[in-house]
Order: structure tokens, then sequence, then C-alpha cells
């Protein structure tokens, strides 16, 4: 049986030393396996490990988290896991029970919600972008296609990171640090490298063209066919995963994705 009150796994592996990089650097997406540094808000730094866990599938559905446990396998005190908790009860990841303590909610049944509110917001960064763009964003944006055409695909890590880079450089190109921090966020449901590994090769170039076109776009600054380009790529990318995938790319842990893409390719 499950021993639901127990420590999950993902917390009591850290390791001490690393800490969680930037959503929005050139690199592989943030893993939630490293320890707490003093770099950072130590509450901040608990927050995007248990935010990251539960985003990633290691923390499941039905995980109850206890502040001392936590704070004993991070080793810090029990006041900024209160607070990381607390923001994490804010978004609607974890929910009290009436008996006390939180436990991990399922966000699968939620997942195409999730998907259309990240629509919404991309569009309308898209839209803005269009007029407020300037030329080195749009170099940075040619630049990251080029990098990910020369990319093999078979490299899903270093594909995940360029296709989260282009997203988060229109967010950025928008001008609106609110709305940019609101895609970040979102975008962090469908961050895992591992949806990446089950798009098909033909999918992923598809997916690099419809980058060309929105960064076309763009450069004429014609805002209702990037709000277009990027609602019909958004949508492709959403309705190209099986329905298993669409209520697992946020919640299944990633040794089971890989079993299941093993055994896929076992009888292909």
């Amino acid at each position: 049986m499950k021993n639901r009150s127990s420590v999950p796994p993902v917390i009591r592996s850290a390791r001490p030393g690393a800490t969680a990089g930037p959503r929005d650097g050139l690199r592989s997406p943030p893993r939630p396996s490293g320890g707490i540094t003093r770099a950072d808000r130590i509450a901040d730094q608990v927050y995007r490990r248990l935010r990251q866990s539960i985003l990633y599938g290691e923390l499941p559905s039905g995980a109850r988290l206890k502040e001392v446990e936590i704070a004993e396998r991070l080793a810090v005190s029990r006041t900024p896991v209160r607070e990381a908790i607390s923001r994490l009860i804010g978004d609607r990841l974890v929910h009290e029970l009436a008996a006390g303590g939180v436990e991990v909610v399922d966000i699968r049944a939620e997942m195409e919600e999730i998907y259309l509110i990240r629509e919404a917001l991309e569009v309308c960064a898209v839209g803005l972008a269009a007029s407020r763009i300037d030329d080195k964003q749009l170099e940075v944006l040619e630049s990251l296609v080029e990098t990910a055409e020369a990319t093999s695909y078979r490299q899903h890590r270093r594909r995940a990171a360029l296709n989260e880079a282009f997203h988060l450089a229109i967010a950025r190109a928008a001008h609106s640090p609110r709305l940019a921090a609101l895609i970040a966020d979102f975008r962090e449901y469908f961050l895992n490298p591992s949806w990446l590994s089950q798009q098909t090769e033909e999918s992923a170039r598809e997916a690099l063209k419809d980058h060309r076109a929105i960064i076309e776009a763009l450069s004429r600054r014609d805002r209702d066919t990037a709000e277009a380009a990027l609602r019909g790529h958004l949508g492709r990318s959403f309705k190209g995963m099986s329905p298993d995938q669409q209520a697992t790319s946020a919640a299944e842990p990633g040794g089971k994705r890989q079993e299941r893409k093993r055994k896929a390719a076992s009888t292909a």
C-alpha cells in the first residue's frame, strides 16, 4: 500500500550544492534535484523545488507534504517551508486537508484548461510584440531557430531548452514584465523535455516552420498574422499529444514515461 505521508524521494535525494537556474536561460529546463543554497531567498528556493517536483510528476497526486520532514531533508527551518507551501496552495498545486496538512492535487484533469490559459497569454504577448519588438530581439529569435534547425532530433533536452527560450523571448519582446512572468509560470506545466521526446521528427520540423512563420510576421509588424501563427502552433502541439500524453504531460514520473516510450518503440 502506498504510504502517502512519507516524504517523496525527490526530497530525500536532494544533493547539497546545486541550485535551480533561471527559467529564461538557454539551458535544459531546471531539475528539482538540487539542494538548498544561500544564493537566493531560502523560501523561494524551497518553493521552486516543490513546484518543479509537482509539475515534473516527481511529487505525484496524493503525496502529502509535511513541514517537519521537508525542512529536515532540505536542512532548513520550517518557516521557509511553510511559506513555500502557502504559495503552492495559491498556485492550486496542493490543497489543505480537513485533518491537517496538505496534499498534492491531481492536475491532469485540468490540463486542457491550463493549455487554454497558456494560449491566451502567449497570443496576447505575440500581439504586443508585433508593435514593440526591436531588431536585436528579432535577431535573437532568428538565432534560436537556426540553432534548433541544426540540432539533432534526438537531442530532446537541447530542443526543449531552445523551444522554451524561443517562446520566452517572444514574451520578453512584449515588454510587459507581468505578462512575461505569467507566461513563464504556465509554460512550466509543459516544460518537461520528455514530452518533446514523444514528438515525431516530422512534427518537430513542422514546429520549427511555425517558429519561422511567427518570426516573419513579427518582422513585418503584422499583429493579426503573428497571433494566428502562434495560436495555430500551440494548438497543433497540444492536439499532437495523445489523450494519455495530455493527461500526463505534467504529472507522470519520468521513469514511467521512458518505460512507456521503450514499450512503444519495441512494437513499432
